[in-house]
């Protein structure tokens, strides 16, 4: 991880060294194949991990617009798994972007 070069702290921002981009568009593929990650180590346990709570209504209104889509695709043979990556830094990369199912 880059250190900021005027705060001296880990810069999470850093584009060029926040992401190992071979490592990272390797495990967006596997997911796409497996529908699960692989055993990537990350250097999350460097940053303060919160749990993320969402209300009902949202993930109500998800599941609305989510399921009538993985049933459908089901009944064709197809299952969907469905992942939510975070991240802005993942948009500066051009590979990664343009190999992006939903771009």
């Amino acid at each position: 991880m880059p250190l900021h070069p005027l705060y001296g702290v880990l810069d999470w921002d850093d584009a060029h060294g926040a992401i190992l981009w071979p490592k990272m568009i390797a495990e967006v593929a596997h997911l796409q194949a497996n529908g699960r990650p692989s055993k990537l180590q990350t250097n999350d346990h460097l940053i303060e991990q919160n749990q993320l709570c969402l209300e009902d209504k949202i993930l109500d209104g998800w599941r609305k617009q989510f399921e009538p889509i993985s049933e459908e695709a089901y009944s064709r043979g197809i299952d969907i798994v469905w992942a939510i990556l975070d991240g802005f830094l993942m948009y500066w990369n051009p590979v990664r972007s343009s190999n992006s199912p939903a771009h």
